[in-house]
């Protein structure tokens, strides 16, 4: 199947989409990077995409 294949090339660290998977650890992991950029006063740049529509004909 091309889930497989898919499943293949993602990093584990996106959770988002994938069943059973939710974001509750990311954002946990999220939060801790900007944490230690703010005590060493860093900027931290951040973007949020949503693609639940992206590849919604593939099952």
């Amino acid at each position: 199947r091309i889930s497989r294949r898919i499943d293949a090339s993602l990093s584990n660290d996106q959770n988002g989409f994938y069943k059973r998977k939710g974001t509750r650890e990311t954002i946990l992991v999220l939060r801790i990077i900007f944490e230690k950029q703010i005590e060493r006063q860093q900027i931290t740049y951040t973007a949020f995409v949503d693609l639940e529509k992206a590849f919604d004909s593939i099952n």
